[in-house]
């Protein structure tokens, strides 16, 4: 009897052991099913043929730049694919075209890249060269035929931006004498002059740009306007007036 009790224990152990083995077995199928699986996606998702761009939709409207500028450059990154495709390096480039201010993508699965186009607002024209955008930042576009209307700025590399609050401050004050700047100059010393644009010569100094103009607008309409063909130039920089250079030298008869 107890031979036969150590043989029925032997034996279940003998199928323990197989059973176990055979669980292993699977586990370790398994395991490379998976692995192959996970090494079939990821060769799809690399492979730029399994998910290739085949669209470039610009979800901003466009003034400057056009489409056919944004979809060249798209075309130049579309051979890596949807999934492969350098992001970082396409909005540089987008970033490149001399009228884009700021450009946002999103891969729109499963073959879409979308293109959000900030475009550059030019305020003024720089002087040794092309325009000034709304945040003082000089830019070239080519050619700045069309902006002709724009005034000039002329000033120390890296002015731009005083250049566009000094702008928005005094451009609403000389607007309401039906007055426009032509030309806004920095000098190397930090004083800033004013062309308008008829024909006066504005000079404002170092400080209180504000209330000196405010003081020439005040006083525009009757003491100045009648006159302005014999002005050469207004100097503003006194504390409670300013002083006229007159054309031949003396002021006109009353």
């Amino acid at each position: 009897m107890a031979s036969l009790r150590q043989a029925a224990r032997r034996t279940e152990r003998e199928g323990d052991s197989d059973a176990s083995t055979l669980r292993w077995a699977m586990q370790g199928v398994v395991l490379v099913v998976v692995l192959a699986l996970v090494a079939w996606a990821g060769w799809t998702l690399w492979n730029p043929r399994s998910f290739p761009l085949h669209t470039v939709r610009v979800t901003t409207p466009l003034v400057h730049v056009t489409q056919e500028e944004i979809r060249r450059v798209v075309a130049q990154f579309a051979t890596e694919g949807f999934v492969r495709v350098d992001m970082d390096g396409m909005q540089k480039r987008l970033e490149a075209i001399p009228w884009v201010y700021q450009i946002s993508l999103r891969r729109v699965w499963p073959d879409v890249i979308e293109v959000g186009v900030v475009e550059q607002v030019p305020v003024a024209r720089w002087e040794k060269g092309g325009l000034v955008n709304e945040h003082g930042d000089v830019f070239n576009p080519g050619s700045d035929d069309n902006q002709s209307l724009l005034p000039l700025f002329a000033g120390p590399e890296g002015s731009g931006k005083a250049f566009v609050e000094t702008q928005k401050e005094l451009s609403t004050m000389v607007a309401s004498i039906g007055l426009q700047m032509r030309r806004i100059e920095l000098s190397e010393r930090r004083a800033w002059s004013i062309e308008m644009d008829n024909g006066l010569l504005l000079s404002l100094g170092r400080s209180d740009t504000s209330p000196r103009l405010q003081r020439f607008v005040k006083t525009y309409a009757q003491v100045i306007a009648p006159h302005v063909a014999d002005i050469e130039r207004i100097d503003l920089r006194y504390t409670n007036g300013f002083a006229i250079r007159w054309r031949d030298g003396h002021a006109p008869s009353a």
